[in-house]
């Protein structure tokens, strides 16, 4: 269960600041810097250079947190044995699966309507052009 900090409401996302367990957390960059690490391991809180909280998403129907920003903070937490961070939250309204669909297959753009059809010209002794419009 996460520990909700507070909560920032709005019309487009919901974010919120809570203590999440290690357990829940997956971090999504696959490599981890050695010079950040250090960086890190000589800070006693998990803030960034500019004081901000690791952030990261968690779809609909998921207990997971997916870390966005905040991977090397995360490894150092465990490094410590701590039991969960403190972190921004932002639930998306989709489930994972939705997502990645949407992500791979976007949806296909609106059909165009067709050009007018010229008409054949009369068979009179001059030529002219007749448009039919819609």
């Amino acid at each position: 269960m996460l520990q909700v900090v507070y909560r920032i409401d709005a019309r487009d996302f919901n974010h919120v600041c809570c203590t999440v367990p290690l357990a829940r957390l997956m971090p999504t960059q696959p490599e981890l810097i050695p010079a950040i690490i250090d960086h890190y391991r000589k800070r006693t809180r998990m803030t960034d250079p500019e004081g901000a909280l690791p952030y990261g998403i968690r779809f609909k129907g998921s207990s997971t947190v997916f870390i966005t920003n905040g991977h090397h903070r995360w490894y150092v937490c465990r490094e410590r044995g701590r039991k969960a961070m403190r972190m921004w939250v932002h639930t998306y309204p989709t489930t994972l699966r939705e997502a990645m669909r949407a992500a791979c297959c976007p949806p296909a753009p609106p059909k165009r309507r067709a050009a007018p059809r010229r008409q054949p010209a009369a068979a009179t002794g001059c030529r002219q052009l007749a448009f039919q419009f819609a």
